[in-house]
């Protein structure tokens, strides 16, 4: 087995993880997740599954705080659908190749004042992405 599996099954995301998720290879700290932003993406990885240095994260949050809230504070629902790894990987394919892509669920959230709505995406282990600027399907 891998390093990487094992480190899939024991639900640790490397921080280096994280950093892929980010456009600019910076991760934030805020609402106890780290956060990486990119080009229409959010992606949020509570802090308790981070294994690594975390001494170049820095505190604080890249995007309206509306908008992490929104991603984070939504409860998820009975009709949340199902997310397939095959349209994981097609959707971001960063969370199917750093992250396990089984149990992943999708549902869309109000982002209140910042963007009408956002897709999220939300893992088993607790890590969502979110993907602003889609058509919702």
């Amino acid at each position: 087995m891998t390093a990487r599996a094992v480190g899939m099954l024991a639900a640790q995301v490397p921080v280096a993880a994280v950093v892929a998720f980010a456009a600019d290879g910076r991760v934030w700290r805020a609402f106890d997740h780290l956060l990486a932003t990119g080009p229409g993406t959010l992606a949020l990885f509570p802090v308790g599954l981070i294994d690594g240095d975390l001494t170049r994260v820095t505190d604080g949050c890249p995007v309206p705080w509306p908008e992490v809230w929104a991603v984070l504070d939504t409860p998820c629902t009975p009709w949340d659908r199902p997310l397939p790894p095959e349209v994981l990987a097609r959707l971001v394919p960063k969370a199917a190749a750093h992250l396990s892509p089984y149990g992943w669920t999708q549902d869309v959230v109000p982002a209140r004042a910042t963007v009408p709505s956002m897709t999220r995406l939300v893992a088993p282990c607790g890590v969502r992405v979110a993907l602003l600027g889609t058509n919702h399907d």
